[in-house]
């Protein structure tokens, strides 16, 4: 094969046969990496506990955010990793299109402990106030713990869905059985061959629902406005 370089009476010759065999070792050696790398997430996912977190971290703040509360069956990314990764922190070693729970956590970790971000986070620690001082150009928080801060810029990004919101049921309070939200997950509870109620079909649920109905006795799903999904693939 030719291709013109500049002139086009000057010709460079491709050595097709040997740039794919190229290509081809480079991908099967991406191949094996990925491989092993499933095989890491596979074996840190089995140590995960009934919380969702390793053994003994349970109610250990830290980094992570919807991906170190949220543990429900099936708990995964609906937006394609290169799409979800920071854009200083692109990691080659994702395992699938939509990466799961476990593995969108490991990732988070794993940058912030390379930017030594923990070091200089409050974990488990409350704001109650923020008074912005006009004269001094300078925030002065106070904490629930009564500790006062003070700082220059104050970016606000407590994530407004991080509190579960229940139905207003009349008799919910009354239901003798199990009950719980989807982002609050109790793994405790062994739905096998259970009769489930299954309340809205947001964007967990849509992840859970296909989890849990081969294993239980019936499913029942309520739903206000039915949503648009299509295949991740």
């Amino acid at each position: 094969t030719a291709v013109a370089n500049g002139d086009l009476s000057q010709k460079i010759t491709v050595d097709v046969k040997g740039e794919m065999l190229e290509l081809k070792n480079t991908v099967n050696t991406m191949v094996d990496q990925l491989r092993s790398f499933a095989a890491e997430v596979t074996r840190v996912a089995r140590e995960v506990g009934s919380e969702g977190k390793l053994d003994g971290q349970a109610n250990v703040p830290g980094v992570g955010g919807t991906w170190r509360d949220n543990t429900y069956p099936g708990c995964a990314c609906d937006v394609p990793a290169m799409l979800y990764s920071f854009s200083f922190e692109r990691d080659r070693r994702w395992t699938r299109l939509y990466p799961q729970q476990p593995e969108l956590l490991a990732y988070l970790q794993r940058t912030a402990e390379a930017a030594d971000l923990s070091s200089h986070i409050r974990f488990g620690s409350d704001l109650s106030e923020a008074r912005f001082d006009e004269a001094a150009g300078i925030w002065n928080l106070r904490l629930a713990d009564g500790t006062q801060l003070r700082c220059g810029v104050l970016i606000s990004a407590m994530g407004p869905l991080n509190k579960p919101t229940y139905p207003a049921i009349p008799g919910r309070e009354r239901f003798a059985g199990p009950s719980f939200h989807s982002s609050a997950w109790d793994h405790s509870v062994d739905l096998r061959g259970k009769n489930v109620v299954v309340i809205g079909t947001g964007a967990s649920a849509i992840q859970f629902v296909p989890q849990i109905a081969p294993d239980v006795a019936t499913l029942t799903l309520f739903q206000r406005t039915p949503p648009w999904i299509i295949p991740r693939n």
